[in-house]
């Protein structure tokens, strides 16, 4: 069978060796060019970019930072955001030793970026081989949109890192469910709740799926999808049903930038001006 052309003679002689030269080279030769790649472009980004340099947004995570740097847990859990420790823990160091904000936040920012690209190339060449996995990891590594948010001290960076370890996780339970996967998953999914909001979503929802997963290889897959669908019903409607009965989880919840502006509930508070 021609893969290619026949206006385009000698071609396949030429670039045949030229593909078995390149798939002999070692993944990790490839990994390592393409986190260089984005390092590059992140810094290209960080130096050059409409927000030069370090952006002390902060969004209420410089402000947690420094409370568990200085253990007062009194002023910690009086911000809205407590329940977000993970990304205000990996900035602790910083004030806990006094290091320079800028050079800190950049280093952190490009180690947790580098670890998302791996995470990455375990989960997509887990279901669609080597070289997507190597040209999934590239995309995402040149990606501006991902480089832009370099400069700020928000939890975006850190949020794809947990989440990429949690695909990762979630992808090998959905392959071969074993006790220890699972507990793995459940840890990284609870790491990226903690993370950022949005991690809810992505939890329940693979858990749902997850939980049809396991029906579906013991019952038919139509009362599998019935029974996933009621489950995900009844727990909707409880969250609903307290969230709204309970003063303190309504003001919580809705006060939070995240699922306030989602929702639209009108007056809220500012991320750089929390009520």
């Amino acid at each position: 069978m021609k893969i290619f052309p026949s206006f385009l003679p000698g071609i396949p002689d030429r670039l045949f060796p030229v593909l078995r030269s390149l798939n002999g080279i070692p993944t990790s030769y490839y990994l390592i060019a393409i986190i260089i790649l984005g390092f590059l472009v992140r810094t290209y980004v960080w130096h050059f970019s409409n927000w030069v340099g370090l952006v002390r947004h902060g969004d209420g995570y410089l402000f947690l930072a420094q409370a568990l740097a200085d253990g007062d847990w009194n002023k910690y859990f009086s911000h809205w955001r407590f329940l977000q420790p993970v990304y205000p823990l990996y900035l602790v160091p910083m004030y806990y030793f006094k290091l320079e904000d800028s050079i800190y936040v950049f280093w952190l920012h490009q180690a947790l970026l580098a670890g998302t690209i791996i995470f990455l190339y375990l989960s997509i060449r887990e279901f669609f081989g080597r070289w997507c996995g190597i040209i999934g990891c590239l995309i995402y590594a040149i990606q501006l949109q991902i480089a832009y948010w370099i400069n700020w001290t928000l939890s975006d960076v850190a949020f794809h890192f947990h989440l990429s370890i949690f695909i990762y996780f979630a992808l090998s339970c959905w392959k071969k469910a074993t006790w220890r996967l699972l507990c793995y998953a459940i840890i990284s999914g609870l790491l990226l709740v903690m993370t950022r909001p949005d991690g809810y979503v992505i939890l329940f929802s693979s858990a749902a799926v997850l939980f049809y997963r396991i029906l579906a290889s013991r019952y038919k897959s139509v009362w599998a999808f019935v029974a996933t669908s009621l489950a995900a019903l009844i727990f909707i409607i409880c969250v609903l049903w307290f969230t709204f009965s309970h003063e303190k989880a309504r003001v919580a919840i809705l006060s939070n930038v995240h699922v306030g502006w989602g929702l639209y509930t009108g007056t809220l508070p500012t991320p750089t001006n929390p009520a």
